[in-house]
């Protein structure tokens, strides 16, 4: 269960999540993301990196990559995005998509 300290909200200058969202399913990411999006001070930042995937794409075994509608959750949850990009990085032979999005929550 997603159940972080009260006291964690809004208190961080910058928030790293690099790879655990993807390792979430229904309905824990979505729990995840919004508790990640409220740790941000206003002014602050949020740095996402993980494996993604556009809705048309198949969705491959774990990790589950991050889909552009899961993203929006952040949005959704008062943070506006700040930078986006969709890259390929290579894994195991083959290129794997990735998305490296940068928030920040208004304020500060």
């Amino acid at each position: 269960m997603v159940a972080p300290p009260k006291s964690w909200r809004g208190a961080f200058d910058l928030v790293n999540e690099i790879y655990t969202l993807q390792t979430l399913r229904p309905p824990y990411r979505e729990a995840a993301i919004e508790a990640l999006a409220s740790f941000v001070k206003p002014g602050g930042t949020l740095l996402l990196i993980g494996r993604g995937r556009h809705l048309d794409e198949p969705e491959l075994p774990p990790p589950w990559p991050l889909t552009p509608d899961e993203l929006q959750l952040f949005e959704a949850h008062g943070l506006e995005r700040v930078q986006f990009e969709d890259f390929q990085a290579p894994r195991k032979g083959r290129n794997v998509r990735h998305f490296r999005v940068e928030y920040r929550c208004p304020g500060g």
